[in-house]
């Protein structure tokens, strides 16, 4: 067992509560304090019992020689355990007997005493006294008898002792009264128990009859260096723990606070404070701004002569000091009985601090308790309609903590307005809206400002003001209305304090001022902040969890449109939408779809409701001026709005009348035809392009609900459009069968015609090759021509000069000779240099011939297109020898070898070239003696070749500067067949080949051409 002082002063009270009892003779209250099997073993003779019953009796009978008679005084306690339910209480302590009116000291009582902790509490298992005597008889505690008779012997031995007597009986007197301000420090058991102590410190003094005692101050200075100053002579402060007389602040009050530097000091424990007559005018008006009545009490008394001069015997305590007011000069005695009381009161003031702590303990953890509550209903909520019940537990909690309220609310804050719940004792408030004005206007500019705490205080007419208002609120105002109609009364006094969190502000409605509860607002309204938090959590998984809902609905009405496969199947989509607006719980009796004609004003009308737990699907046409709810559809769909109407009372049995006498087919439990007075229904109209997407509810239509019908009604538009689809493939289905045999000629025709269109395409294709065949072979021969010319004309120069040297020989003229023979050498190599090149013509020819092999091989696309830009050239020039033109040549020198098909690339730039040649002579045979139209210029024929390397691709450009090629037929030119030529010049294959040519070669051909300005085509094929 540890000994904490908690425990050890439980122990001490009930052990001086047991000797309490023993010597006042209780034997009852005695008896409550031991066990059964108690013994005893006491100083007279025979007290020596070993049971509860034995002891009992013993003091029973011998109650009269100790009642009232003997005291212990001057005790010396120890406390030691012996285990962890039982202690050993030692005491030496001083005993005495009341003989002739007169206490005597009768000897030294040493005690031991076993006590051990029950169920019922502390109780004594073995009790030891002893004293130093022997005039005991059998029978007897205390030989009162024989004391009374030597007491008459020794008389005059205590006269002459009488001063020390006297003064030993002071001390005694002194040490009593200190004892008793120090048991009921040790009996405090709650805070409010400080409030005894100082009755009986204030008693005890008083009763000391010290000459110049006038009353008992006590200062405590307190953390924030404030002094509270508890008068004890003050009724007032007996009767609170929590009362005191005044509190100032030391920095304005320095006569009254001259004690603080001797007290921080810690050196003196005992000083006396001299306030003279000009000193207590000071302290008086230290006093006017904190205690009026008291400086005024100080003021008379010095003004009547009755304080003149005070002096204050002051001892040091924990917090402040104990001080005696004395009209006169403090005595030895005075320090004396000051210091001993300081020193019991400290261990009284000591034990509140404790107390107080632990009742801030106790209060704290009251306050996590009830925090914890809040938090704990605020973690299991599952829906956000559990927000009030969460406000409900919140009042609860509050008022647990004996916090008096009115109720308390929670206000959230919206775009204009906010949304407010109220909980009281009496119950909860639906949710209602509170308006920017007024307190509410107040409290959320306070909140925006930044504050904590906004508090306003309605009282008299501004309180009855501020309930004329709240009555003006709906919802709010219908409670307040049956307040007063239920005989209560609105308050005359509240205080509104308005603790602000993230998304809005907690409201705690007090009667009275409750500066100690604000910290506790604050606190709530930080857990508060995390039930909003979860709420808004809720919410959002709420409305997740909501639209997911819709949304596999929404799929499902989609599916069963898609799935229809004839037009019949609309009214089962219609009962789909039903089923699905069913499942989303909105409520509605029956659904229906309408596809309307303006012209007419009726529709067609799909519905599906339920009669006696079946699904019903109705189906008509109808007029829709039978009723405003009718007419109104009609007029929304035309403008293309949604409508709403409310059918209640004698309107509601009209429409179900007008439903009746048009044998519509609704199902008889639907046809309200009477006693609707109370019965109330909407109708929400949610319209799409053909028609309405219409439902009918008891009650008001919700605006989720009307917003769930809104898109279904998109989807049915869906839906319809799909429904119009089919019906127009069932017409086409059966024009399609007439048209069967028709379909079937026309194939045949077709592909009779494209056997032909093939044969045709057959023929272009070699026209086309014969054509490119020609140039080339043009171009060939031309370029031949040229060698055998030199060939022929050297050869015939030879047979001349052989003629002429065969003559010279003759004449044998030997110089002339050698002349004639180097000429024929120098003609012979030209004849061999002409021949070589003709020789190469051919190869090339030959080497073109066999360009259906298509292998790709390391070519010099340089000495390609200037081979194929000569052929092409002369190849038309072979066909027309007045045609001329310049011939511009770059070739990008770095661009060496590229793998290529060049038989292949060889033919794409031949056609290109070709092309170019055609459209500068077209274009020169235009002009007028070789001018161009617009200018004095002569038209000079040109055609370019370029290369250039660019980055991993080769660019062959193809230029002239012919007419171009017409805007409009400019994305043709690559179609097979498609030529510009007039007829029987082209195929319009040559450049759809080229085309398919460059693509095989993972390139691109494409052409940038401006009118009568010329064209450029462009190849773009990779460099390796």
């Amino acid at each position: 067992m540890k000994l904490i002082n908690e425990l050890k002063e439980e122990i001490l009270k009930e052990y001086y509560l047991l000797w309490e009892a023993n010597l006042s003779a209780d034997m009852e209250t005695f008896a409550s304090y031991l066990v059964d099997d108690f013994s005893i073993i006491g100083s007279a003779n025979g007290e020596v019992f070993l049971s509860k019953q034995a002891a009992i009796d013993f003091y029973t009978a011998t109650a009269d020689q100790l009642a009232g008679k003997a005291q212990l005084r001057n005790r010396d306690i120890s406390i030691q355990p012996l285990d962890v339910n039982s202690v050993v209480i030692r005491e030496q302590s001083e005993f005495y007997v009341l003989a002739e009116n007169e206490w005597i000291f009768y000897g030294h009582a040493r005690i031991s005493c076993i006590l051990k902790k029950t169920g019922e509490g502390w109780k004594a298992v073995h009790q030891h006294a002893s004293l130093p005597d022997h005039r005991t008889e059998e029978g007897q505690q205390i030989a009162a008898e024989k004391i009374q008779k030597e007491n008459l012997d020794l008389r005059e031995a205590v006269k002459r002792r009488t001063v020390e007597l006297e003064s030993k009986n002071r001390e005694l007197e002194i040490e009593a009264a200190v004892e008793r301000v120090r048991a009921q420090s040790m009996a405090m058991q709650q805070t409010s128990d400080i409030a005894k102590v100082n009755e009986v410190l204030f008693a005890q003094i008083s009763k000391l009859n010290i000459d110049g005692f006038t009353g008992v101050a006590i200062y405590l200075v307190d953390e924030e260096e404030m002094v509270t100053v508890w008068d004890l002579s003050s009724p007032a402060s007996m009767g609170n723990a929590d009362s005191y007389a005044f509190k100032y602040d030391p920095e304005l009050t320095p006569t009254l606070s001259e004690f603080i530097p001797i007290w921080r000091a810690a050196k003196e424990e005992y000083f006396i404070m001299d306030y003279s007559k000009e000193r207590l005018l000071l302290a008086a008006a230290e006093l006017e701004p904190v205690y009026p009545a008291m400086a005024e009490n100080f003021r008379t008394a010095i003004a009547n002569g009755a304080l003149q001069h005070q002096w204050n015997a002051t001892a040091t305590i924990s917090h402040g000091i104990l001080s005696l007011d004395m009209m006169k000069p403090p005595t030895e005695e005075v320090r004396s009985i000051t210091l001993k009381m300081a020193a019991a009161f400290n261990l009284a003031h000591q034990r509140f601090y404790d107390l107080q702590k632990a009742a801030a303990q106790t209060r704290e953890s009251l306050i996590q308790l009830a925090l914890e509550r809040v938090r704990a209903r605020t973690m299991a909520m599952q829906h956000s309609n559990e927000l009030a019940d969460a406000s409900f537990v919140l009042d609860t909690q509050v008022r647990s903590l004996d916090i008096r309220t009115w109720g308390c609310a929670f206000n959230i804050y919206g775009e204009n307005e906010s949304t407010e719940w109220f909980s009281s004792e009496a119950g909860m408030l639906p949710p209602y809206k509170t308006p920017r004005e007024d307190f509410f206007l107040r409290a959320y500019e306070a909140g925006r400002r930044g504050e904590q705490l906004y508090i306003e205080t309605f009282a008299g007419a501004a309180c009855k003001a501020h309930y004329d208002y709240l009555l003006t609120i709906p919802v709010m105002g219908d409670a307040l209305r049956s307040m007063l109609e239920n005989g209560i009364a609105f308050p005359e006094k509240q205080i509104d304090h308005a603790v602000f969190f993230k998304y809005g502000y907690l409201l705690f409605i007090t009667p009275e001022p409750m500066p100690d509860a604000h910290e506790v607002f604050i606190r709530f309204a930080k857990v508060f902040e995390q039930t909003y938090t979860r709420f808004l959590d809720l919410q959002k998984a709420e409305a997740q969890t909501r639209e997911a809902q819709i949304e596999a609905s929404l799929d499902r009405v989609r599916a069963k449109a898609m799935a229809m496969h004839v037009s019949d199947d609309l009214q089962n989509a219609v009962a789909v939408v039903f089923e699905e607006l069913d499942k989303l719980n909105l409520g509605v009796l029956r659904v229906g779809i309408s596809v309307l004609d303006k012209e007419k004003r009726n529709g067609s009308v799909w519905l599906t409701s339920v009669d006696e737990g079946k699904a019903v699907q109705v189906y008509g046409d109808e007029s829709f001026d039978f009723h405003p709810l009718m007419q109104g559809s009609m007029d929304a769909w035309i403008n293309q709005h949604d409508f709403y109407y409310v059918l209640e009372g004698d309107d509601l049995t009209r429409y179900y009348q007008a439903v009746e006498a048009a044998k519509f087919g609704l199902p008889q439990s639907q046809l309200l035809s009477s006693g609707n007075e109370n019965k109330r229904q909407t109708c929400y109209v949610a319209v799409y392009n053909a028609g309405g997407l219409f439902a009918f509810m008891e009650g008001d239509f919700p605006e989720e609900a009307k917003k769930v019908m809104r898109r279904f009604a998109a989807v049915f538009d869906l839906t319809y459009k799909r429904f119009l689809d089919l019906q127009k493939a069932e017409a086409q289905a059966l024009r399609a069968e007439q048209d069967v045999v028709a379909i079937k000629a026309a194939r045949q025709k077709a592909e009779e015609a494209l056997n032909e269109l093939k044969e045709t395409q057959k023929q272009l294709i070699q026209s086309e090759k014969m054509a490119s065949l020609g140039e080339l072979t043009a171009g060939i021969a031309h370029e031949i021509q040229n060698p055998l010319n030199f060939v022929n004309n050297f050869s015939e120069i030879n047979i001349e000069l052989i003629n002429e040297a065969r003559v010279q020989q003759s004449n044998v003229n030997i110089e002339e000779l050698h002349e004639l023979l180097n000429d024929i050498a120098a003609n012979e190599e030209k004849i061999n240099h002409h021949g070589k090149r003709a020789d190469a013509i051919v190869k090339g020819m030959l080497q073109h011939s066999q360009s259906a092999k298509g292998q790709k091989q390391a070519t010099d696309i340089n000495a390609l297109c200037d081979e194929y830009l000569r052929l092409s050239y002369h190849g038309l020039r072979a066909k027309d020898k007045s045609f001329n033109a310049t011939l511009k040549t770059q070739f990008d020198e770095s661009i060496g070898k590229i793998n290529i098909v060049p038989q292949d690339i060889g033919r794409v730039i031949m056609n290109l070239l070709t092309n170019a040649f055609y459209a500068v002579n077209e274009k020169q045979k235009m002009t007028t003696d070789h001018r161009l139209p617009t200018t004095d210029d002569l038209y000079q024929p040109t055609v370019g070749i370029k290369t250039k390397k660019i980055n991993d691709k080769i660019e062959i450009k193809i230029s002239d500067n012919g007419n171009g090629i017409p805007s409009p037929i400019i994305d043709k030119i690559f179609q097979p067949f498609f030529t510009t030529k007039p007829t029987g010049q082209g195929t319009g294959l040559g450049l759809s080949l080229a085309y398919d040519i460059v693509k095989a070669h993972d390139g691109e051909l494409s052409v940038d051409t401006v009118q009568t300005e010329g064209t450029t085509f462009i190849i773009q094929i990779p460099a390796s």
